[in-house]
């Protein structure tokens, strides 16, 4: 269950040997009243005998989005693929390149919006364009520095990731420039208790012919589980999505049942969230 998607099935299959090279193929289909997504992929990761990720996917996505207060403003269709590529340079420091490439409609809008949001979905309020379409082609650059003692539940160590994002890496895509700072870190106090501390900073800008009709699907919807809880997606900082966004987590965890083995089944969470979305740097407020 997600609080942006609803319910969610999902069928997986997946190879983790495939013709006993090592290689990984993986089959996923998602579904749901929000959500329709499926995803084939291939990854090698020694690729001409490196420690070398080579991988390639291919995606169908259709959801259902929200927009403001209106959580079914409009749905959006993504057809495409993706080539990831990228070199392990220890256990700790990892590079990636990806490049992803997606045809992308936007339709059936609520009837109800009034004219701004009409407009910022289709890019005009003429009544009788109900359809948008664009070209995503994207190229990120990922550099993952990841010290923690467990990636899924980890009790020390520090993660930080900087990316980049470019799109406009085809003719006629849509061209923006979007940056993103993540940084965790896990301490463990006394007993079983860890401390966790978590910042993630973020801006997309458009250039070029682009607009933020063009971009509305990158921009920065603040609230919920994973940025500011107690709030709704999208209800802390600009409702319509924000250009700009920092997010501020302080945990405070501890287990509540173990396996067998000693590892957390459940566990409980002390949690403070700061956060928000701007249109600009300069608008920025606590």
């Amino acid at each position: 269950f997600s609080s942006v998607d609803g319910l969610i099935g999902t069928l997986q299959v997946q190879h983790i040997n495939f013709l006993g090279r090592g290689q990984r193929v993986n089959l996923m289909w998602q579904f749901g009243a929000r959500r329709n997504s499926f995803d084939l992929g291939w990854t090698e990761p020694w690729f001409l005998g490196k420690p070398i990720t080579f991988g390639v996917d291919i995606f169908n996505t259709r959801r259902i989005m929200q927009l403001g207060t209106d959580n079914n403003a409009y749905q959006t269709r993504d057809r495409g693929a993706s080539m990831t590529m990228g070199p392990r340079f220890s256990d700790i420091y990892s590079l990636l390149f990806t490049y992803s490439y997606a045809d992308q409609t936007r339709d059936t809008v609520d009837p109800n919006l009034d004219s701004a949001d009409r407009e910022l979905i289709l890019g005009t309020t003429d009544p009788t364009v109900g359809e948008f379409k664009t070209i995503a082609a994207n190229l990120t650059e990922q550099l993952v520095r990841d010290g923690r003692d467990n990636s899924f539940d980890p009790q020390r160590g520090m993660r930080t990731s900087l990316s980049l994002t470019e799109g406009g890496m085809a003719p006629h895509s849509v061209q923006f420039i979007k940056p993103v700072v993540d940084n965790s870190i896990h301490i463990p106090t006394f007993w079983k208790f860890v401390l966790s501390l978590h910042a993630q900073w973020a801006m997309v800008t458009p250039y070029g012919n682009s607009n933020l009709t063009d971009i509305i699907n990158e921009l920065f919807r603040v609230g919920g589980s994973d940025t500011v809880r107690g709030y709704e997606l999208g209800h802390v900082g600009v409702l319509n999505g924000g250009q700009v966004m920092n997010v501020y987590n302080v945990e405070y965890k501890f287990p509540i049942a173990p396996d067998e083995h000693g590892k957390t089944l459940l566990q409980g969470v002390f949690f403070y969230d700061v956060g928000g979305s701007w249109t600009s740097v300069g608008n920025m407020s606590y």
